[in-house]
């Protein structure tokens, strides 16, 4: 079952002279770990936001598990470059935020989801902290964990990872993996790393034209868990030639 499909989308921003995405369509298997590679303005961030009901395509449909999705209507969880909390909450009150949408819920359920939520990334003993207390792999753990509580079956990762220092972007690689094996979740991320989308994805989905029209698909020979020696085969040094040389810039 495809957990995303965009079925000849289009969409041009009200001031551009011409489309940034045209007739595209693609479809995103369920429970798969899928990269999005383009250089920026290549359509990685405007394809979100048409998933997440941030966009309305001029033209085409598109469906997450199966339901069109709507203008203003989220039907995923959605971390992206910068970690989105209010440095005036604690870091549970941040992670209620997407909660208060269930109206049916109680004070003691959200409670519970939340402290569920921050077991589940390591940061169980920070809820009443503040933002400011964690450190930048802290916070993106914690801005990770309300991109859960937002449900769904799907999580768009835009550029998350941006602003790491080598060392703790390689934790953070090794989070989202061990993180997808566990929820089973369908995370769909968008990059400009090539390593980062050969270390984590099973297939790269390579924007390399503008406006965007087709996405070329290419899959990561590599069996899981990875680790980064696996980069220096024969093949995957080949991959990222082939993928270098076809992205647009």
């Amino acid at each position: 079952m495809d957990i995303l499909t965009f079925d000849h989308v289009s969409y041009t921003y009200p001031d551009d002279r011409g489309p940034v995405i045209r007739d595209l369509s693609f479809a995103i298997p369920d429970g798969s770990f899928i990269c999005l590679l383009g250089s920026s303005g290549s359509g990685r961030s405007t394809i979100f936001r048409l998933t997440n009901g941030l966009l309305t395509p001029d033209s085409g449909t598109i469906r997450v598990a199966g339901v069109p999705v709507r203008t203003g209507k989220s039907f995923c969880g959605s971390m992206q470059k910068a970690d989105l909390l209010y440095p005036w909450q604690t870091i549970g009150e941040n992670l209620t935020l997407p909660l208060r949408k269930d109206t049916t819920a109680s004070d003691v359920e959200r409670g519970h989801a939340v402290s569920a939520a921050l077991d589940s990334v390591g940061l169980g003993g920070y809820r009443d902290r503040k933002p400011e207390e964690l450190d930048a792999v802290g916070r993106k753990k914690a801005a990770f964990a309300r991109a859960l509580l937002a449900g769904g079956s799907l999580l768009l990762l835009d550029d998350p990872l941006a602003g790491l220092g080598p060392e703790e972007r390689a934790e953070m690689e090794d989070f989202l993996a061990a993180q997808w094996k566990a929820t089973g979740k369908t995370m769909l991320l968008a990059t400009d790393d090539i390593r980062e989308a050969m270390l984590l994805a099973e297939d790269i989905y390579l924007l390399s034209g503008t406006p965007a029209d087709t996405l070329e698909k290419h899959t990561v020979p590599l069996p899981y868990p990875r680790s980064r020696d696996m980069l220096g085969q024969p093949d995957l040094l080949a991959l990222r030639e082939t993928l270098l040389k076809n992205m647009a810039f």
